[in-house]
C-alpha cells in the first residue's frame, strides 16, 4: 500500500486516492460530486482540457451561458474566468 502526505500534513492511502480518481477521470456523473479544487486539480494535470471538466467548472462558477457561447478562441478565457471567480489554479 502505498501512502502519500497532503499539504495540511494528514497521511492518506494513495492507493485508494488514484482508484478514485480514475473513476472521476472515467464517470461524467463524479463530476457531480466534485469540487471545484477537484475540477482544477483535473485540469491541471491534463495536457489537453477536457471540455466536459471546462463545463463542470465554469457550470460550478455560475458561468455556463459564457461557457456555452465561447469557441475555440475564447473558451481558454472563459475557463479562467470560472477558476478566478471560484478562486481556483489552473495552472502549476
Amino acid at each position: 500500500m502505498m501512502y502519500k502526505w497532503t499539504e495540511d500534513g494528514t497521511l492518506f492511502n494513495a492507493t485508494v486516492f488514484e482508484y478514485h480518481m480514475a473513476e472521476f477521470r472515467t464517470d461524467p456523473d463524479a463530476w457531480d460530486y466534485a469540487t471545484a479544487e477537484d475540477i482544477a486539480e483535473e485540469l491541471r494535470g491534463s495536457v489537453e482540457w477536457s471540455t466536459d471538466l471546462c463545463e463542470a467548472l465554469c457550470e460550478e462558477a455560475g458561468m455556463l451561458k459564457e461557457w456555452r457561447a465561447a469557441d475555440e478562441d475564447t473558451y481558454k478565457s472563459v475557463v479562467e474566468a470560472a477558476a478566478e471567480k471560484l478562486g481556483v489554479e489552473l495552472y502549476y
